[in-house]
C-alpha cells in the first residue's frame, strides 16, 4: 500500500459522510484495502457498509472470514437454527449471505489469510 492509498484510506475511515463512504468502498480494487477497511469498520454503523464489502468482487476469503468473526458468525457453527430465525433481521440476513459466499467458495482466494481463534 503506497502513501496515496493509505491516506485514501485513513480519509474513508473517518469520514462521516455514510453515501460517499458506500461509493467509495463499491470502487475498491485493491483486495488489501478492502481488508484493512473492513478490519478497522465500526460495526455499530450496521451492516450496509460489510454488505457492500462481501459483495465487491476483490473481497478475498481472508477478508470474508474475518468479517464473519467480527459479526459473531461462529453462531452460525454453534447452532444454525437459532441464528435464520434470529430477529435481528440485517445480523441474519447479512451472517447468512456471508456463511453461504464462503461455505459455496464463491470468495476470491488470495494469499491474505485469516485464521479464526476457534477450536
Amino acid at each position: 500500500m503506497d502513501y496515496k492509498e493509505f491516506e485514501k484510506l485513513k480519509e474513508l475511515l473517518y469520514c462521516e459522510d455514510s453515501e460517499k463512504i458506500k461509493q467509495e468502498v463499491k470502487h475498491i480494487n485493491n483486495s488489501m484495502l478492502l481488508h484493512v477497511f473492513a478490519a478497522n469498520y465500526n460495526w455499530d454503523n450496521g451492516f450496509e457498509i460489510p454488505n457492500i464489502i462481501i459483495n465487491n468482487e476483490h473481497c478475498d476469503l481472508g477478508t470474508a472470514l474475518m468479517m464473519f468473526y467480527s459479526a459473531d458468525g461462529y453462531r452460525v457453527l454453534e447452532n444454525q437454527t437459532n441464528v435464520f430465525s434470529s430477529q435481528v433481521t440485517d445480523w441474519k440476513e447479512f451472517i447468512s449471505n456471508l456463511y453461504h459466499k464462503i461455505k459455496k467458495k464463491i470468495m476470491n482466494l488470495k494469499s491474505r489469510k485469516y485464521y479464526l481463534p476457534l477450536n
